[in-house]
Order: C-alpha cells, then sequence, then structure tokens
C-alpha cells in the first residue's frame, strides 16, 4: 500500500518531439492533472520541456546527421524536487537511387579538336601535355565529360611540377566518382579498355567520391595494352622536353531525383554534451540531475532546470538520412523522506539507496 501512494506521488511523464529537419517544428505533449503528493501536504509539477537552444553539428562525413539540443523545464508544484531525464529519438532513412555513367577528362569537341583512341568510339578521349607549352607546373585544364552527350560532370586539372606528374579531378553538379582508370605515357595509348591503362582506382569512397588527385613519379615508355612488364620512364628523365599521352577514365555517378518510397528505421547515437558531466549522472538510461556524490534539490525558488543532448544518426549503405525526432521525457519526485529510493527503484537510481547516505 505504500509502494502504491509514493508512486501515486509521482506526475506523470511529460513527453515531446521536436522535428530537427528544419526550422519548423512538430510538437507533440501530453500532461495529467496535478496529484496530491503522499508524504506531505504539496505538490509535485514540472512543466513542460521547451527547447532552450538547438544547432547542427558539422561532421566530415556527410551522411551523419547531428542535432545538438538544449531543454528546459521547470518544477511548478510547491514541493522541491528531484529531477531525472531520458533521451530518446526515432529516424528514418530513405532508399537511394543513382544513375551512372561513364566518363573520359577531355573537350567536346571545338577548341581543340578531341583525340580519340582508335576503338571505334568517337568520344573515347585522350589528350595531350606538352612539357615545353606547359613548363614550369603551368596547368591544362579539361572537363570531366559523361557519356556520348558529353555532359559536363566536372573539372580536371594536369601539370608537372618538378619531377612528378600530377592530374586533379574535381566533380560537380551532385556527380561523383565511383570509379578512376588512368594512363600517361610517351606514346598515344592504342587500347581503349580502362582495365590495362596502367593505374585503376575502383569503389572509391570518402572525400575522395568528389575529389580525386593522382601523382606519379615515372610513366610509360611503351604501351602494348597490358599493364605487364611495361617499360616505365622517370619523369625527371624527360628534361622538361616532348609530350606526355594522357587517357583519364571515370564512372560517375549521381542520386536520382524522387525515391520508391522504400523506408528503414536508423539507429540514433544520444550523448549528452560536453561539459554537462558534473551535473548529470547516467544509470539505467536515465540521467540524473546531480553530483556524483548525490542529487542537486531543486528549490521552488529556482525552479529551472536546463539539460543538452547530442542527437546523431548515420545513413546505411544505400539509403540517406530522411527524418529525425528527439525526444525528452522528465520526471520528479519530491526531495524529502526517501521519495526518490521508493519511486525510482526500478531502475535503481544513481546513488540508490540514498537513505543512510545524506
Amino acid at each position: 500500500m505504500l509502494k502504491r501512494n509514493l508512486v501515486a506521488s509521482l506526475l506523470l511523464i511529460i513527453l515531446m518531439a521536436a522535428s530537427i529537419t528544419g526550422a519548423t517544428y512538430a510538437w507533440f505533449t501530453s500532461s495529467s492533472a496535478v496529484i496530491e503528493n503522499a508524504f506531505t501536504t504539496g505538490t509535485v509539477k514540472l512543466s513542460e520541456p521547451v527547447i532552450e537552444s538547438q544547432s547542427s553539428t558539422a561532421k566530415e562525413d556527410p551522411d551523419r546527421k547531428c542535432e545538438t539540443i538544449e531543454w528546459k523545464f521547470s518544477t511548478t508544484g510547491t514541493k522541491s524536487t528531484y529531477v531525472r531525464v531520458r533521451p530518446d529519438a526515432i529516424a528514418t532513412g530513405e532508399k537511394i537511387e543513382f544513375e551512372d555513367e561513364t566518363a573520359w577528362v577531355g573537350v567536346d569537341g571545338d577548341d581543340p579538336e578531341f583525340k580519340t583512341i582508335n576503338s571505334g568510339q568517337s568520344w573515347n578521349q585522350y589528350y595531350e601535355y606538352d612539357l615545353e607549352q606547359f613548363a614550369d607546373g603551368k596547368e591544362l585544364d579539361l572537363d570531366i565529360l559523361a557519356s556520348s552527350e558529353y555532359k559536363d560532370v566536372g573539372d580536371a586539372t594536369t601539370k608537372v611540377n618538378g619531377d612528378k606528374l600530377y592530374i586533379d579531378l574535381e566533380t560537380t553538379g551532385g556527380w561523383e566518382m565511383d570509379e578512376v582508370h588512368i594512363y600517361a605515357g610517351l606514346e598515344p595509348p592504342d587500347n581503349h579498355a580502362p582495365g590495362q591503362f596502367g593505374w585503376g582506382f575502383e569503389n572509391i569512397s570518402g572525400s575522395e567520391r568528389t575529389q580525386f588527385s593522382f601523382e606519379t613519379d615515372k610513366i610509360n615508355e611503351e604501351f602494348d595494352g597490358s599493364t605487364n612488364d611495361t617499360p616505365e620512364k622517370y619523369i625527371s628523365g624527360l628534361e622538361g622536353t616532348g609530350t606526355i599521352y594522357i587517357v583519364v577514365h571515370l564512372v560517375v555517378v549521381k542520386e536520382a531525383t524522387g525515391s520508391n518510397g522504400e523506408t528503414i528505421d536508423l539507429n540514433v547515437d544520444i550523448n549528452l554534451c560536453s561539459g554537462q558531466e558534473d551535473d548529470w549522472q547516467e544509470a539505467g538510461g536515465w540521467w540524473y540531475y546531480g553530483s556524483s556524490d548525490q542529487p542537486y534539490i531543486v528549490n521552488i525558488d529556482s525552479p529551472e532546470v536546463k539539460v543538452c543532448f547530442e542527437y546523431c544518426v548515420t545513413g546505411q549503405e544505400g539509403y540517406k538520412v530522411k527524418s529525425m525526432e528527439a525526444y525528452l521525457e522528465a520526471e520528479a519526485v519530491q526531495a524529502s523522506n526517501y521519495a526518490i529510493d521508493y519511486i525510482w527503484d526500478d531502475p535503481e537510481h544513481y546513488w540508490y539507496p540514498l537513505k543512510g547516505n545524506e
């Protein structure tokens, strides 16, 4: 009977949700009438938590979305209380559809005139880097062109600086690199098979999907359409004269517009914001307001409580983050008669048992 009365003194959990995908928030709240406290005359009551501040956290991984939210609420009853909170979140991922294209570094056929590999496909291109024309690291700028329609999907820069050849590739317009194959030699290529160019990079990931850099200090002296025992020559041995013939082949991909509607649930990592560790202690999935030694009493003359959590969700392979809703659940018990030990005994609170330790 005592246990039932103690539980009855607990105000109904206050629950809120905030959409973090934009500036407009969707609020969901529930509340109940105040319940008279069973220990002494008075009430235990919490205000609805509200967002005090909210900001996105920059991450290097574009597939990882993070939001830092500081919540604020107050005890509005007539009794001093202890407080605990439990954050939660729901996130969904949306399936990504991709389109892919084969691309080459070159020009669209106007100026200068493009040069094609003898392959029967007129848009398979190579280009020339003249060491005298582009002396002292002068750059040759070309386009990354996709399909026979010569769609401009990025930029390519070629230069020889010192004893190395540098080729920098950057895609634009939402396109990303999945594969890159490169040939660089002292004679024009006679084979258009990308796998036999000499250098191949596949399943590219991370930041290199949009910015790929290649460098080498030696090139092919002869090219017979294979990579086996191909003679090589150091670039420093060219002594600033001659022409380097270059082929850059790519497979580029782009997220397709629209969606097939398929979604999955994603896991959300939730952590206490940095700098709050001294004021909140975790046990059993709840965060208790207090130091490592004892709980803080929230008095009616200073009733406001703030807590900050970072909610982070990461998309899975083939899915991107579609939405995430962050929640905060808050509870309070009276800070007298060791109500904390009786009401918060399952799960046990951080300082359990408080009785005999105060």
